[in-house]
């Protein structure tokens, strides 16, 4: 895993328990439309207009919007990750096969993360 955050409420909360859960919504297929910035940009819009809902790949699912620093820049980044829990801990990973994501090298210069969490 990537990266840990702390315990959060099990409430409201989709009962996926594993990343290889084939109706998880990670593991639906992406059209390929427009890039991934823009992809998150507009999860980020819908996440903040919704109180935590999105619709698309994650409806029912329950996302976390954590913002980073950027390590160099010092410039905020969020970046809508889903969760999984195990027990009381929420785990999450980017899903990056062959080097850490960018949220993680932000923890590690900038360790102080705003994390949003439904309303």
């Amino acid at each position: 895993m990537s990266g840990i955050f702390a315990a959060a409420s099990r409430s409201d909360r989709a009962d996926i328990t594993d990343y290889c859960d084939p109706d998880a919504p990670w593991n639906q297929a992406w059209d390929g439309q427009g890039g991934i910035v823009d992809w998150n940009d507009d999860v980020i819009r819908e996440f903040r207009e919704n109180s935590g809902k999105v619709g698309g790949a994650y409806a029912g699912g329950d996302l976390i919007l954590p913002t980073t620093r950027g390590a160099r820049s010092r410039r905020r980044h969020p970046v809508p990750l889903a969760p999984l829990y195990r027990g009381d801990v929420m785990f999450v990973s980017s899903f990056t096969e062959d080097r850490y994501p960018a949220w993680w090298y932000n923890i590690k210069v900038n360790p102080q993360v705003v994390v949003e969490l439904r309303d």
